[in-house]
């Protein structure tokens, strides 16, 4: 039976920790694009970590994972799994454990097609009024709480007493979400101090370090606004079942008042494009390409999944470390997985040929001719010059 209520869980404490936990993340999305120059995708990042080998994307998913592990040691918020045979459902282990693998393959492989997912196109594209963004953050939210609700979510991620007893008191989450907001700025002035001679192996050890602490940030204020834990999020997309949860709105509200007024102000000036640590500039997605219907439907699939599995590519790496279970890692391989499946059929290996040899009368490529004639023209320049030394 599907019914609307508010969870006795949740109160005006827990909106505030939502809302102090968005503008952490809100502050870590600005000094990535302040500092490091770009836009912070978590999903991009997953992405380039599996099939490149920058190591600033590394330091960012291991600061991700450390601030879990920190955070589950000096503030709490771990989500425990627990499992009562009594009153569960029937089979409801192996139903959680089908949903983080089903979900976390959806959310995968739609976010490899929508370019992006809730840190991307919600905190940033957003922000700078993109047309893509909005229509993607439409299309997910729509899918998950259609999925979420109609599904019944939230009767697979039921928060744990324990776990909600355990989270600290608003004005400790606001304290620790402040604290670091003051770090990232104190963290910025150093490494510009530090890569102020412009050195190269200076600005790259400044760039890996701020890579570390901006997925450190990002990560603690995803323990701090609960987005981190699927029970929170599944309580907040699934609307019909008698006890929603609405504080994650708090997450978004919070982030948005850190990075719109910082990407309407700068992008009005050009500013965004000058970063400390990446003095050549950089460009920035453009705002004003529509979205297609493929983008849309993809964008739908990665709503479905989150709200399948109750967490996405940043939340995931932050349970790494802050909820080591056989659940997390059945959602990182899904997710890992859709990637992968997406990776595939971009590239279609399947479909790449053997480049033929030369044949006779096929046209030649005019650039390569024009390289030939040139390298022609400097040999004969230089016969001719030796020619004259020797009659001279």
């Amino acid at each position: 039976m599907y019914t609307f209520g508010i969870s006795p869980y949740y109160d005006w404490k827990t909106l505030a920790l939502s809302l102090f936990g968005g503008v952490l993340m809100g502050c870590t999305v600005v000094f990535k694009s302040g500092c490091l120059s770009g836009v912070l995708g978590i999903s991009n990042y997953t992405r380039r970590v599996m099939y490149g080998r920058e190591a600033k994307r590394y330091c960012f998913v291991i600061g991700l994972i450390l601030s879990g592990l920190f955070m589950y040691f000096v503030y709490g918020g771990r989500e425990e799994y627990v499992y009562n045979d009594a009153t569960d459902e029937p089979g409801r282990q192996v139903k959680i454990f089908i949903r983080m693998a089903m979900g976390g393959i959806l959310v995968g492989w739609g976010a490899a097609f929508q370019l992006g997912c809730t840190s991307g196109h919600g905190l940033t594209g957003l922000a700078r009024l993109s047309y893509r963004s909005w229509a993607a953050v439409i299309c997910f939210m729509g899918g998950g709480f259609i999925t979420a609700s109609f599904s019944q979510s939230s009767l697979y991620y039921i928060p744990n007493p324990e776990t909600e007893a355990d989270i600290p008191d608003w004005w400790i989450g606001a304290s620790w979400a402040m604290g670091h907001c003051v770090l990232l700025l104190v963290v910025a002035f150093v490494l510009r101090w530090y890569a102020r001679s412009g050195d190269a192996t200076k600005m790259k050890r400044a760039q890996m370090v701020g890579e570390f602490i901006c997925g450190w940030g990002f990560g603690v204020g995803l323990v701090i606004s609960g987005m981190a834990r699927p029970s929170k999020v599944a309580g907040f997309l699934d609307v019909l079942n008698g006890n929603w949860d609405f504080t994650l709105a708090g997450v978004m509200g919070g982030a948005l008042a850190i990075t719109f007024p910082y990407f309407q102000i700068f992008e009005i000036y050009g500013l965004q494009k000058k970063a400390f640590l990446h003095p050549t500039g950089f460009d920035l997605p453009p705002t004003r390409k529509m979205p297609s219907f493929r983008f849309c439907c993809f964008s739908v699939i990665f709503g479905v999944g989150w709200s399948v599995c109750g967490t996405c590519p940043g939340p995931m790496w932050v349970s790494v470390g802050l909820n080591p279970c056989w659940e997390t890692l059945t959602c990182v391989l899904g997710t890992l997985g859709g990637l992968t499946i997406a990776e595939i059929y971009n590239t279609k290996p399947w479909r790449r040929k053997a480049t033929p040899p030369a044949e006779k009368g096929v046209q030649s490529n005019p650039a390569d001719v024009k390289l030939k004639a040139t390298a022609t023209e400097e040999a004969g320049l230089v016969i001719a010059t030796n020619l004259i030394d020797v009659f001279a």
